[in-house]
């Protein structure tokens, strides 16, 4: 997860500047562990989640 948010509005402004307004924006953020679900520590599960519901 980004630890500043911030950083998220440039890249869109900088599009808008160059080509006009966005008309549909996709946020296609995730991430995994491939391991059985018992097998995943605390902290790997809250990445996962984090990067997944939150980017």
């Amino acid at each position: 997860m980004s630890s500043m948010p911030g950083r998220c509005s440039a890249p869109p402004a900088e599009v808008e500047t160059t080509l006009g307004a966005i008309d549909v924006w996709i946020n296609n953020a995730m991430t995994t562990v491939l391991a059985p679900f018992r097998q995943m520590s605390e902290e790997e599960f809250r990445r996962v989640t984090e990067v997944t519901y939150l980017g």
